[in-house]
């Protein structure tokens, strides 16, 4: 379930970054005298890491495994042991099925011999194992729907959600992942595998000081739990961290890399050690040893722009589908919107094998029903209340589509095999192979529907194990990433952020130029609307009437005067709880009468914090000056709005004072230029033309700024 965008809440990477240093500060001092404690302290990243990787091999084997029997549970059993998959019954020691002369193998029974009975069966355990998921889900735990990745990238962009990576979520993740997959809706299970990672890292964290109560550090970690999950999804470490640095993660510095390569090597030898595929390294596994002749050029670059306009078709259409639910019979029945569409997509998906991960019909036919059936039934599950990811849909429908041009390519090349494009053909040798196109066509699908290059021609890489193919992968997803763009940047998670309203920043190449150029002081919260302090010394009574009446404010502005605005710091609320509490228990110090400099009885520590000399004089006063920031992030309120948005992007801070020679205009957060950004989308489609500068000076008069947070 899409998660309400004022649930989401800001970080403070400098806050977090500054708190972080004074921790460490603090343990030097502490564990000078202790090595254990001290190699604990160096050591507790990778520790973390470690048991990250170890765990999410463990998640990633149970729902491979489970996921296994129970799609073939809706065929038959095995008749030796009723909970082992038909691969892994007819599987022997060796590695080779038992089959017998027909080409079965006699350990498995299917339900029944009558093919009418046997589709009843495998529409009921298909719409059961739907109906199942759907109702843990919407009663239990909605966040586990979907794929999480918007969520997720929401997240690591410097926001923070309460029960998004809970261990509720988590365990009802995995567990109805599997039945997800078994009950055959046109979704997959590799987008919520890195929600699943993400989880871990959301619980695991809390048991280590150094991650406990930094929100920037453990942002880290959820980068390195993203692209472990993509690894174990695909069996592709090296394209897991490229896909969460080219994807996911706005900020990933080289220890960051260095750990997610850790983790993913860690998750993907423990998925193996287990071997839930029994000796295949990956649920897709391909191997081409022929090299790709130049003429076949021509067939890559067809799939690429098949792949961005499928891309984009989706994408599009899911939009359309997402909001059509937020309306209607369908947003107060999600139950029996799965039920519906689980027992369609039973009802087809039997009947076109090709719809279904058993069917191997080559039928020009048969493929084409199944490429439309496949799109539309992927365009129509993806909002459903159950896990959803869109990676393998798009590498069906691309893969379907891809065969058909591999089959088109080798009619031709046998029709005119003198053509002199077929010069460099080996005699007696296959000069196209069908099987070759499939694959580009589903990485090509892929790519128009994420957006993505560099991390999925890694991934392609991984799969294969060969690097004939590296260059017409490129060529596909160059071209389908092109023509996708050409209807709109960005891919699926971009687009669901987007139809979500979630807070994420965009990068400032994709603003419009007409956006471009505007100050800060159109989107910024000015002076008057603000809720400043004008005094550090308070007595109980008032500092608590401040936090009683809050309203959603995470800090205040501090000012000498209200005529005059000069501009003394910016304190936080749990600074002034803080402030409070060690009033009442310990008294307070002494203090200037003044508001201005250091009060007396404050010393510097030497870590930039200044700290109370405990004097005892009055038990009814709350001095915040030890706590107030004297050096927040300031700008000049004529500095344009996209420097400020690459200020919040690459340095994370909370908010942004704006002075003018010393005095405080006003304040803005991401928050802010996001509803700016949104606000001035709305007024350019709802506007006739607008023609010059001064024609858009009242944009953003109208502006209702969110609540600051």
């Amino acid at each position: 379930m899409p998660k309400d965008p004022d649930d989401f809440d800001t970080i403070d990477w400098v806050q977090d970054t500054s708190a972080d240093h004074q921790r460490r500060r603090k343990l030097q001092l502490t564990l000078a005298d202790s090595p254990l404690e001290s190699a604990f302290e160096s050591m507790q990243s990778w520790i973390l890491v470690l048991i990250l990787g170890f765990s999410l091999g463990l998640v990633a084997a149970f729902i491979d495994i489970v996921a296994a029997w129970l799609t073939d549970v809706r065929l038959g059993y095995c008749e030796t042991e009723w909970y082992l998959s038909r691969t892994i019954c007819c599987t022997v020691f060796s590695r080779y099925l038992i089959k017998n002369s027909s080409g079965d193998c006699p350990k498995w029974s299917y339900w029944s011999d009558s093919y009418i009975l046997k589709w009843m069966i495998y529409i009921f355990f298909s719409t059961i194992f739907a109906s199942v998921v759907a109702v843990i889900v919407v009663k239990v735990a909605p966040n586990a729907a979907g794929s999480g990745t918007a969520e997720i990238k929401t997240i690591l962009g410097g926001f923070a959600t309460s029960d998004f990576l809970d261990g509720k979520t988590f365990i009802v993740k995995s567990m109805t992942l599997p039945l997800t997959v078994a009950s055959g809706l046109a979704v997959g299970k590799e987008g919520p595998m890195i929600h699943v990672a993400s989880c871990l890292a959301g619980i695991l964290p809390d048991f280590f000081p150094k991650y406990r109560d930094n929100e920037g550090r453990k942002r880290e970690i959820l980068s390195v739990a993203a692209a472990s999950g993509v690894a174990v999804a695909f069996g592709a470490p090296i394209g897991g961290v490229l896909f969460s640095l080219e994807e996911l993660s706005s900020f990933f510095p080289a220890k960051t890399m260095l750990r997610s390569y850790f983790c993913a090597l860690v998750s993907c030898v423990m998925l193996q050690f287990i071997d839930p595929y029994r000796g295949k390294r990956v649920l897709i596994e391909v191997s081409f040893s022929r090299n790709w002749l130049f003429f076949e050029t021509t067939g890559f670059l067809l799939l690429g722009v098949f792949g961005g306009l499928s891309g984009a078709f989706v994408i599009r259409m899911s939009q359309k589908a997402a909001r059509f639910r937020k309306s209607g019979w369908v947003k107060t029945h999600p139950i029996l919107e799965v039920v519906i569409v689980a027992s369609f997509t039973a009802f087809v998906g039997y009947i076109n094998p090709l719809t279904r991960p058993q069917g191997h019909v080559t039928a020009v036919l048969l493929l084409i029903i199944a490429l439309i059936l496949r799109i539309g039934l992927t365009v129509v599950s993806l909002g459903l209340k159950v896990p959803a990811g869109i990676f393998i849909p798009s590498m069906v429908w691309g893969g379907l589509f891809g065969r058909l041009v591999g089959i088109g390519m080798e009619a031709f090349q046998k029709g005119w095999p003198d053509l002199p494009m077929f010069s460099s053909c080996t005699p007696d040798k296959p000069c196209v192979t069908p099987g070759m196109y499939a694959l580009l066509g589903a990485i090509g699908a892929l790519g128009g529907v994420t957006r993505l290059t560099l991390s999925l021609t890694v991934i392609m890489f991984e799969l294969t194990g060969t690097l004939n193919y590296i260059v017409p992968c490129m060529i596909v997803l160059m071209v389908a990433k092109l023509v996708g763009d050409a209807f709109g940047k960005g891919g699926m998670s971009d687009a669901q952020i987007k139809v979500f309203n979630y807070p994420h920043l965009e990068i400032t190449e994709d603003l419009s130029l007409d956006f471009i150029g505007r100050p800060i002081q159109d989107a910024m919260t000015p002076y008057n609307q603000l809720v400043v302090l004008k005094k550090t010394l308070l007595s109980i009574d008032e500092a608590e009437q401040i936090i009683l009446e809050n309203t959603g404010f995470r800090g205040y502005p501090v000012v000498r005067s209200l005529r005059g605005r000069e501009f003394m710091g910016f304190i936080n609320l749990l600074d002034i709880i803080q402030a409070v509490e060690a009033a009442k228990n310990e008294g307070f110090v002494e203090t200037d009468p003044h508001i201005g400099g250091l009060p007396r009885g404050i010393r510097s520590s030497g870590d930039g914090r200044d700290r109370p000399l405990m004097h005892h004089i009055s038990d009814s006063m709350v001095d915040l000056a030890p706590y107030l920031n004297r050096t927040p992030l300031t700008v000049h309120p004529k500095l344009h709005l996209e420097a400020v948005m690459d200020m919040f992007k690459k340095l994370g801070p909370r908010y942004i004072v704006i002075l003018h020679n010393g005095r405080l205009e006003g304040l803005i957060t991401k928050k802010d230029i996001l509803k700016a950004v949104h606000e001035f989308e709305h007024q350019m489609k709802n506007s006739a033309s607008y023609t010059d500068q001064d024609d858009m000076g009242s944009l953003f008069d109208g502006i209702s700024l969110l609540p600051r947070v």
